[in-house]
């Protein structure tokens, strides 16, 4: 009988294994691609060309996200989703457009009848055609939100503005060319050049037509009393203007009082990095006007610092030398994309001898001949951002090498008097960093990279989070590490000179943990999963 009651209580759950694993596996063969979509998915629809932040895909037969990088292809029936601090570049291979994806956005992209439908389920996109591309044209494009459907012309360069929040609302903004939309009942409507229109059903609140920084677009922040400023041609009469901001759609505040309608312009103090705003237009406590919601990121532009060669150095021409190569280096600051360096003859850089750009680069060998006193400094550039922040003005003189070296007897003997100056503290370390902000592993792991400091004898990098204190010193340029906690982190890493003393602190480079199992997905309106 105990055997029997043991056999039993075995057999039971080997069924309930069995019979689960065959459910498991018969969901999985169901759920897989068919041929036809198989072929659809093998062609590349587009492709992920730049990130930030935590950016992911599945296909929508599917229910597990994965993340993507940049420069891998995307697929018709799959989903794209961006995190609350995330925005990212799609480029279609086969026409000449773009997607930009604000952060908490979803879309679903299919092939169907020859056509590309890009479904916005939840969030922001701003669209980018470029008619003059040369690419083919075959696809026509349709981009759905809720239940309308937008048709770009593909003869004219085109830029528009779309988003649909969790409420179900919906706006347009068109900033080039035109678009063509059609509601359910397949009634058609032209939206030209500088319109806006709202896509919800309520027709008693009217769009306001804002004019402002475009969706997208990134704004300097130079810490001297910054301003969002917001205009606009066409608002409710009558009524009270309020400018809206905030890190969501879903959640603006505002931030100043109304102003009139007939006054046509409104301001606040401008927040630091992403944002969206919105102008709200009430009368009697009642909300009449609402202009598209806008999604923009402010950067906080510092100069570039000059490091080597930028107080007077005195260079010496070898005997018999052709040219000689004079080593500048200097610091680029966070977010910028590029740095060029201009070396003059005269103090206000108008008399150039040689510009270069570097992406990357802190430092250059720039071959010179005449023997001179030179000017130089570096400037630095940040992506959509057509303000430029340049460093102070330094020089070096290039001499004969007798010359250079010589030194009169009487002033020998002075400057033996004097005490020896002490060396200036070295310059903090420059990480390695694909974008403004570092972005840590599932596992919390990241390969921390700096570039070496002349005259270092070893590093010291620091982790500062919400749960995380880490402190290691090390000789070497690299570190890896493991088991981050999620969160925001500051990273810092200073050199230590020969002598032991501490280098100049650099600002810490914020460095992202995700946390994966915390990670919600937008509502999904309409998809449904097999």
């Amino acid at each position: 009988m105990t055997d029997r009651l043991l056999l039993s209580r075995l057999l039971i759950p080997a069924i309930l294994s069995a019979v689960g694993l065959l459910v498991t596996q018969a969901w999985y063969q169901n759920s897989k691609p068919s041929k036809v979509q198989q072929k659809v998915q093998s062609e590349t629809i587009a492709v992920l060309e730049s990130h930030s932040d935590l950016i992911e895909r599945r296909p929508t037969t599917r229910i597990i996200w994965e993340p993507i990088r940049t420069g891998e292809s995307l697929y018709s029936g799959e989903a794209v989703r961006t995190g609350p601090k995330a925005s990212g570049k799609i480029s279609f291979v086969k026409m000449g457009m773009s997607f930009g994806l604000e952060p908490d956005s979803l879309i679903v992209i299919e092939e169907q009848a020859g056509n590309l439908q890009l479904n916005l389920v939840n969030g922001g996109v701003f669209v980018r055609n470029d008619a003059s591309s040369g690419v083919s044209k075959a696809i026509q494009p349709i981009i759905k939100a809720g239940n309308k459907k937008i048709e770009l012309n593909l003869a004219k360069s085109s830029a528009i503005s779309l988003s649909v929040a969790e409420s179900g609302s919906a706006n347009i903004s068109v900033t080039k060319g035109d678009v063509k939309l059609a509601d359910e009942n397949g009634k058609t409507t032209q939206i030209g050049e500088g319109a806006s229109k709202n896509l919800s059903l309520n027709s008693q609140i009217e769009t306001i037509d804002a004019s402002g920084p475009s969706a997208g677009a990134s704004i300097p922040l130079t810490g001297n009393n910054d301003s969002l400023v917001i205009g606009w041609s066409r608002a409710p009469s009558g009524s009270t203007i309020f400018l809206e901001t905030g890190r969501t759609r879903e959640k603006l505040q505002r931030l100043t009082p109304g102003v009139s309608a007939d006054t046509g312009k409104t301001s606040a103090p401008l927040p630091t990095g992403y944002f969206f705003w919105q102008l709200v237009a009430e009368r009697a406590g009642k909300v009449v006007g609402l202009s598209p919601p806008v999604f923009n990121q402010s950067i906080a532009m510092e100069s570039p610092k000059l490091i080597t060669n930028s107080r007077g150095e005195q260079i010496a021409i070898q005997k018999g030398s052709q040219k000689t190569d004079v080593l500048l280096s200097w610091s680029q600051p966070s977010g910028a994309e590029a740095i060029t360096v201009s070396i003059a003859t005269d103090p206000e850089l108008k008399n150039l001898v040689q510009t270069k750009t570097f992406k990357v680069e802190t430092e250059s060998s720039i071959p010179l001949q005449e023997a001179r006193t030179y000017y130089w400094n570096a400037t630095a550039t940040w992506p959509g951002i057509s303000q430029k922040v340049s460093s102070k003005i330094g020089s070096f003189s290039l001499g004969d090498e007798n010359k250079a070296t010589a030194t009169p007897e009487t002033q020998l003997e002075a400057t033996m008097t004097e005490p020896e100056k002490e060396a200036e503290l070295l310059a903090p370390p420059k990480l390695i960093v694909d974008s403004a902000v570092l972005q840590a592993g599932e596992r919390g792991n990241i390969d921390l990279r700096w570039r070496a400091v002349p005259g270092a004898a070893k590093y010291i990098v620091q982790i500062n989070g919400p749960k995380t204190k880490y402190k290691k010193e090390l000789t070497r340029t690299n570190l890896k590490i493991t088991g981050l906690m999620p969160g925001t982190h500051d990273v810092i890493v200073t050199a230590i000179d020969v002598k032991g003393r501490l280098g100049k602190k650099a600002l810490p480079t914020k460095l992202e943990v995700p946390d994966i199992s915390a990670i919600e997905a937008p509502t999904v309106k309409g998809l449904k999963v097999r």
